[in-house]
């Protein structure tokens, strides 16, 4: 064991002695789930809602080994005092399948707050999962480096996407979208289709671009219409190939904006990614964490088996 590892054990040693007797914290089945949303629900006063929980991307899942969350409770009353919710997924990451936790909804009453790690301690012993989340509160990030995640840098740009003069580009009229789902599918790759097959309830548009002179293999996407600050965007959440969008952007994006009747394009980027968009004068980017625990030479870089998807943010 190194000296980092003895410290953080030591580290989470002590400030799991600090919790109060009187709190437990206990794993949440999916026999309990409806509780938690009731409780979710009625949380007042707030600045912000929850989403409805739902199952675990994938099927198959042992919820009792898997939980969907763990939830803490006041043992005087048996009240419920916080709740920390967790999806699971299975993913394809560098050639490796991994089991993957994404952490959603951490809420603990104002009176219990300073101990709110509590909740996240049980998920620490875990050390064959990966745990990571995209929308953290940015108090929290101290505690999710002390606890020893790693805090990657995650951009998110909204740019311009039509460019009228790509549409004389000879490049142009050799690209055109599928949204046809089967069409989709027998043109993935297997990694491709348990993503497709992971994400296609979910409220999500699902096109490939293909190319005419068949030089380049179709192209992946998975995307969402959302609104920031009343404006229409359409997010994109996963590309199967960034390299071939970085060539012909101006044309693939000028078609994906026509043909979803959009102007403005969403992307996040992770690890100093580049996103090159079709002006960058009409583009924002604003800077945004993602803290990730285990994931060591598994790279995650985007936010598939996430509340993007599962929730309209």
């Amino acid at each position: 064991m190194s000296n980092k590892e003895s410290e953080l054990n030591q580290y989470i040693t002590k400030i799991r002695n600090r919790i109060p007797k009187n709190l437990k914290v206990s794993p949440v089945t999916k026999r309990e789930i409806e509780n938690i949303n009731d409780y979710l629900k009625s949380r007042q006063g707030l600045n912000f809602s929850f989403g409805k929980l739902v199952d675990h991307f994938g099927e198959n899942w042992n919820y009792d080994s898997y939980p969907m969350g763990y939830v803490m409770q006041n043992k005087v009353n048996e009240k419920i005092v916080g709740f920390l919710g967790t999806i699971y997924s299975r993913r394809n990451l560098d050639t490796k399948n991994k089991v993957c936790c994404h952490l959603l909804h951490w809420f603990v009453e104002k009176e219990f707050r300073i101990f709110s790690y509590a909740l996240l301690l049980p998920l620490l012993e875990k050390k064959d999962i990966i745990i990571n989340t995209t929308t953290p509160i940015q108090t929290i990030i101290p505690l999710y480096k002390r606890l020893g995640f790693d805090i990657k840098d995650m951009k998110y740009t909204i740019g311009f996407g039509l460019n009228f003069l790509s549409m004389l580009s000879k490049n142009y009229k050799r690209f055109f979208l599928s949204f046809d789902q089967e069409d989709i599918y027998n043109n993935l790759e297997d990694e491709q289709k348990q993503i497709f097959n992971d994400h296609k309830k979910f409220n999500c548009r699902h096109f490939i671009i293909k190319d005419k002179n068949n030089e380049i293999r179709p192209i992946y996407f998975i995307t969402k219409k959302v609104k920031r600050h009343s404006l229409e965007v359409l997010d994109i959440l996963y590309i199967s190939s960034h390299s071939v969008l970085s060539m012909h952007t101006k044309e693939i994006f000028t078609k994906i904006c026509l043909s979803n009747k959009i102007f403005l394009i969403g992307m996040r980027s992770f690890d100093g990614m580049k996103i090159n968009f079709t002006s960058y004068f009409l583009s924002k980017t604003v800077n945004k964490v993602f803290p990730t625990l285990n994931a060591q030479d598994n790279k995650i870089n985007n936010v598939l088996y996430s509340d993007y998807i599962l929730f309209d943010i």
